[in-house]
């Protein structure tokens, strides 16, 4: 699929810890996210397809026990994440097993991010220049923020930006994620 970009505002709270475990919940209980595997759609179904392991035919023998060992390998994290899952009794738990689950291929969303440690803040000069203001207002931000995308680092990491002014407190958050 690819790696992809988005963009996530919410109210600020207290720091940017607590502002991105709520982004991450709004971002959850939304549905704004991609499933991969269906652990959210439906987790019976998700186990089920782990135990259905089919390798190419024409693969070579030591090319088939290597791919089926690795494939066993990720069918018991996908396991241990859907037992995860349903055990669940936050949606911040919801969230974590959530995210173990996509793994490498991620939700395509601020879910991916595993913490603060993930985030770097937003240049002010950048904003300048996209916005002509370190400030801009929310419907700005949300119509044209995309384009701070090449600000992130790597994938699974993003940039932040608090804006303070008229319309109140808020936390925006541009990451890549996915593969």
């Amino acid at each position: 699929m690819g790696a992809s970009g988005w963009l996530v505002i919410t109210p600020w709270r207290q720091d940017l810890a607590t502002s991105l475990r709520y982004a991450q919940q709004e971002t959850f209980l939304a549905g704004r996210f991609q499933d991969p595997g269906g652990l959210v759609a439906d987790p019976a179904a998700a186990i089920a397809a782990l135990d259905e392991i089919a390798l190419p035919p024409d693969l070579e023998a030591a090319d088939q026990a290597d791919l089926l060992a690795f494939l066993q390998a990720e069918a018991a994290q996908q396991r241990k994440a859907i037992a995860l899952y349903q055990a669940a009794q936050t949606v911040d738990e919801q969230v974590a097993a959530l995210r173990l689950a996509a793994g490498f291929e991620g939700t395509h969303s601020v879910i991916d991010l595993p913490g603060v440690e993930a985030l770097k803040p937003l240049d002010p000069q950048v904003l300048v220049a996209h916005f002509g203001t370190t400030q801009p207002d929310v419907a700005t931000l949300r119509a044209d923020g995309h384009g701070l995308e090449t600000h992130v680092g790597d994938r699974g990491t993003g940039v932040w930006i608090r804006l303070q002014n008229r319309e109140g407190d808020w936390l925006a958050i541009v990451g890549v994620s996915g593969d």
